[in-house]
């Protein structure tokens, strides 16, 4: 009886080792979808920025060049 007893405990601590170990995997799998998914959420921003920053960078351009136009007009 004892036996048989710490034959079932036996059998029931390598299922929750077994199941812990599963929950590890995915868990880990989970967190590099994740990562993967930031990854590119921040490559996709960091264009975009950039694409903002450079149209702001040539408006900025094209409105010192008009103003300086408007300034030598007005001095004539």
């Amino acid at each position: 009886m004892l036996h048989n007893n710490n034959t079932i405990l036996h059998q029931q601590v390598q299922d929750l080792v077994l199941q812990l170990h599963q929950q590890q995997v995915d868990s880990d799998r989970q967190l590099r979808e994740t990562l993967l998914n930031l990854s590119q959420s921040h490559r996709m921003l960091t264009i975009e920025i950039d694409r903002i920053k450079k149209e702001i960078f040539d408006l900025t351009e094209a409105y010192i060049i008009v103003g300086n136009f408007v300034d030598t007009n007005e001095q004539d």
